[in-house]
């Protein structure tokens, strides 16, 4: 090392001189004062820009109670950085310096010497700085890669046994899913430091005459060629232990027939792995030997073997083997590994326990059949929460500033002692509908500042007491109103809840909060009077959440993180000033558990006396072995909801998902609680060992919060997906794939999946409907039903919560998939001459969800039918009719009730939903009020005027009808709205 560190004498013997006579010297200039300044500026402000997104951070998680977790996260990265990338340095910086240290003290003149002679005059004068700052630099980028694998870190060091093994390799399952991914890091990491070693040595070989390209004979030095061996044979060792390592990767191998092992994987490329782990072993040998030996003869001869044999064994082989052995032969071959797939894939996903069961569907619905399955009637919503976001704005919004989501929650809450179903929405902030004077920092940061309430319509369009009523076509709410007020508001303590939402999936990026001592309130709470602030009930929030930005210090630092000055210099801002940011409820949980990955769907639930939203958290992996694997996104996303979850691994390529945790945020506060719920998971084990505290124990679940915890929209989705293949459990009828199923287009567009429904049904005739999610299948590239699933949501109620009924329809009877049916309303003459007079005028007609539940021994669509007057402002879609189908048969009526009667085909008066517990509300009291029915009446006459006229070839007349015809519907289309 001594030699390194000594000054070089400016000449070398053999080379050109150390200098260029004639050459004066120069002082060297100093640096200029302004750059000198620019730099030292620059470097403060990013360096206080990163400080600032760290200490931020760890305020918000201190704020919450979740500093511990920012402590892991922050000295697990650190450790990561500091071994890897100490290590990566420290390997490089060895290296070089033997490379410098072996350098020939002769170097034959030539050349190529003479060109490189002025690089050595050049570097050598400052190698200690070159060599302290590539081995920096490398060092660096190394440990920065090693920091993105603290999850890999965490799960290897708290790992745990799945208590099942592979049948291939008779390993646990824990070491595919927590051991393999790091052994596999450490192995890539020694391979790329030694590699990096290798090249730099290379280099400096070269540039100090180790390595002579031009030189007749001895083109590498002894010294170099002993250096180079030593690294090549370490990395082809490591070479070997990558294809050790390999081996056990065959199991989690997807682009085959199915994901894991194969007769291929099995019988050629499990050899080559073998074979060629051994080979890699010979040649580092022999680059070993070639320390001594100093001849590049048989290291290069191995090494071409090697190369050759990579090919021929890891590509040809098994290319050949595929071709000729097992394709003529494919479904006996592979029959072994495909029902072992199976096992695997049903196992990863939490499928074991689910049976198809044969469904022997009806396609006659008589009064009898429906009388038998009454109960399921009023368990079918008819509130379409896509369709109806824009209804519960135009009603419930009061101010443009609130708003609620493009697409509401399915809840329940029990009323009067019965069980509803109910399309619920948080009244949330919405600034953009800010009148523009009022676009102002002060205003959007400290004023409006959260959303109010919540607000909720019963599903199947019935009143608090299970009474039909009259409602125009518009929901019945179940809590409306500013302040709220409704039956979820009876059902608190007090008859009232803290209705106050700070935190939600809608709230600003920041807000500023807390009173100036002695000051007023200024947080906007119930606008009243014309909505001004100044008019209006205020507040101030006094939740635990937040950080306080009373000081200067606090300030900077969060008008740095932001890129927001106003922060600074607001006098806004004052001693009692907390600023509340990162406030979606996802978010949050994603923060505090980085671990999980975090359901799409966020409720919001009135519970003891507070709103709370309520979440699921999945634990996922994509090295369980012989799973079938598959994306995340694709596999979750649907017509009402087009984006995917994000997955906690390098790829959303999944195979292997639990419902690990349940969550809550106060939508208050923003406390954030952690439930564990699948206790049997080994995942999620690992991660309360890795996080111990975070998660608290399902037995801690509130009874309140319990009861509106749901079986989770994307895990079914995942389930529904993989069902759609693997319900099929003998393995040659899985080849074939003539038993497979697809989930059906949404009928509503071309595009993307339908989407699972929730709504209260049974399964089984005479059965008392649960709370469920359902969809359905229709044969693979057909239209027809194949398949009703569902599986009981209601978390409350563990003897049916998780439980799936899949209930597959007899191919001998074709029964109507949703495309189907969807084209049978549009086209059915009865509906066409309903909607006749609204079409004329111009409104349109939107269908809502097609919901398919099993009622008389079949299965029964029921289709609500929205109409929107178009043109004009504050135009929502109101519920017109109900359509049904049953078979073949089609019904369609301004109420369930009426539709069913349609169905039937019967003059009777009274159905079963015509009863306490119906949902429509019979052919006395429709959803259309008797003036609004009496002017379409006039309308359809008009209409019929209209073409008599034009029959008649008076163009005059036609027009004429036509116009009173039109002004008729719109006058009953604005009738109550």
């Amino acid at each position: 090392m001594s030699d390194f560190f000594a000054d070089e004498p400016s000449g070398t013997s053999g080379g050109s001189p150390g200098g260029r006579p004639g050459t004066a010297l120069r002082r060297p200039r100093r640096p200029r004062p302004l750059l000198l300044t620019v730099i030292v500026v620059g470097i403060v402000v990013v360096g206080f820009s990163l400080f600032a997104g760290i200490w931020t951070d760890k305020l918000w998680f201190g704020s919450i109670g979740y500093g511990e977790v920012f402590g892991k996260l922050i000295w697990t990265r650190v450790l990561l950085f500091a071994v890897f990338g100490g290590a990566m340095a420290i390997i490089v910086a060895v290296n070089l310096f033997l490379a410098f240290r072996l350098r020939p003290m002769f170097r034959p003149h030539s050349q190529e010497q003479a060109n490189l002679e002025r690089y050595r005059e050049v570097i050598t004068p400052i190698r200690r700085l070159l060599l302290v700052a590539v081995a920096v630099v490398f060092g660096i980028f190394a440990g920065i890669s090693a920091t993105g694998k603290w999850r890999t870190f965490l799960l290897w060091t708290n790992r745990e046994d799945f208590g099942r093994a592979d049948p291939y390799f008779h390993k646990d399952i824990g070491f595919y899913v927590f051991s393999l991914p790091w052994l596999h890091f450490l192995v890539d990491f020694a391979m790329t430091a030694v590699f990096t070693a290798l090249l730099l040595a290379a280099v400096v070989h070269y540039l100090y005459g180790g390595i002579r390209l031009q030189s007749a004979t001895d083109k590498v030095s002894g010294a170099a060629q002993a250096q180079l061996s030593a690294l090549f044979g370490i990395f082809l060792l490591l070479k070997g232990v990558d294809y050790w390592l390999d081996r056990f990767d065959l199991t989690s191998q997807s682009g085959g027939l199915v994901t894991g092992m194969t007769y291929t994987r099995d019988h050629a490329v499990l050899p080559s792995k073998n074979i060629l782990m051994f080979i890699a072993v010979i040649c580092a040998v022999l680059f070993f030997a070639n320390i001594l030996r100093r001849t590049w003869l048989l290291p290069g001869v191995g090494l071409a073997l090697f190369a050759i044999s990579a090919i021929l064994l890891g590509a040809v082989w098994p290319g050949l083997m595929q071709r000729f052995q097992v394709k003529p032969d494919e479904p006996d071959k592979e029959a072994s590994y495909i029902s072992r797939n199976i096992q695997a894939t049903r196992a990863a996903f939490d499928l074991e326990g689910t049976t198809v069961s044969e469904y022997d569907a009806q396609t006659k619905l008589s009064q009898a059949q429906l009388n038998t399955d009454a109960a399921s009637l009023p368990g079918i919503r008819l509130v379409d929460p896509q369709l109806v976001s824009s209804t519960f704005d135009q009603l419930q919004q009061v101010r443009g500033y609130y708003s609620v989501p493009p697409v509401l929650d399915v809840d329940r809450y029990p009323i009067n002692g019965v069980e509803r179903d109910m399309v619920v929405a948080a009244r949330e902030l919405h600034l953009a509908g800010l009148p523009d004077a009022q676009k102002k920092w002060a205003n959007e940061k400290t004023v409006y500042t959260h959303g109010y309430g919540l607000i909720a319509a019963f599903g199947n369009q019935q009143s608090a007491d299970g009474k039909p009523v009259v409602t125009d076509g518009e929901p019945v709410f179940g809590e409306e109103d500013l302040p709220p007020q409704g039956a979820i508001s009876d059902s608190q303590p007090d008859k009232k809840y803290r209705p106050q939402i700070y935190f939600g999936e809608q709230s600003p990026k920041y807000s500023i909060v807390g009173r100036a001592p002695g000051g007023k309130n200024v947080e906007l709470d119930v606008p009243q009077g014309s909505g001004d602030p100044g008019s209006s009930r205020t507040n101030t929030y006094s939740g635990k959440d937040g950080v306080g930005v009373g000081d200067i210090f606090h300030k900077l630092l969060y008008a740095v993180h932001f890129g927001d000055a106003n922060i600074f210099l607001s006098s806004r801002v004052n001693e009692n000033s907390k600023i509340l940011y990162d406030r979606t409820p996802r978010e949050r949980v994603q923060k505090v558990a980085p671990w999980l990955t975090v359901d799409s769907d966020a409720l919001p639930a009135v519970v003891d006396g507070k709103i709370v939203w309520i979440l699921d958290g999945y634990t996922t992996s994509d090295k369980y072995p012989l799973a079938e694997k598959k994306s995340l996104q694709e596999m979750t996303s649907d017509a009402i909801n087009p984006r995917s979850a994000y997955a906690t691994l390098p790829t959303d390529q999944i195979n292997y998902m639990r419902n690990a945790v349940k969550a809550t945020v106060d939508a208050y506060d923003g406390t954030v609680k952690l439930y564990e719920w699948d206790t049997k998971d080994p995942i999620l084990k690992v991660w309360e060992k890795a996080f111990p505290g975070i998660v608290e124990k399902k037995s801690s679940i509130p009874t309140d919060i319990l009861a509106h915890m749901r079986y989770p929209e994307d895990l079914f989705k995942v389930q529904r997906d993989m069902l759609a293949s693997y319900h099929v459990l003998d393995p040659k009828t899985f080849y074939e794939g003539n038993d497979k199923w697809d989930v059906p287009q949404d009928p509503s567009t071309s595009s993307r999946k339908q989407p699972p429904y929730r709504l209260s049904v049974a399964t089984e005739s005479g059965e008392t409907p649960t709370f469920s999610l359902t969809s359905v299948f229709v044969p693979q590239k057909k239209q027809n039903l194949a398949a009703f699933m569902s599986v009981g949501a209601d978390a409350a109620k563990p003897d049916s919560y998780g439980k799936f009924q899949v209930l597959r329809l007899p191919d001998n009877t074709q029964v109507p998939g949703p495309g189907q049916i969807a084209n049978q309303f549009s086209n059915d003459p009865k509906v066409a001459n309903q909607l006749r007079a609204f079409k004329q005028a111009d409104a349109k007609v939107q269908y809502g969800n097609l919901l398919t539940l099993p009622v008389g021994g079949g299965l029964l669509y029921v289709q609500p039918l929205y109409t929107l007057r178009e043109g004009g402002s504050g135009n929502y879609p109101v519920l017109r009719f109900v359509l049904t189908s049953f078979g073949r048969d089609v019904g369609i009526g301004s109420t369930l009730s009426e539709s069913l009667k349609d169905v039937l085909g019967a003059d009777t008066t009274t159905t079963p939903s015509d009863t306490g517990n119906g949902s429509g509300t019979g052919s006395d009291t429709q959803n259309l009020p008797v003036a609004a029915l009496r002017l379409l009446q006039q309308a359809d006459g008009k209409f019929a005027e209209a073409d008599t006229a034009l029959k008649a070839g008076d163009l005059q007349g036609y027009a004429k009808a036509v116009g009173e015809a039109r002004a008729f519907v719109e006058r009953a289309l604005t009738a109550k709205n």
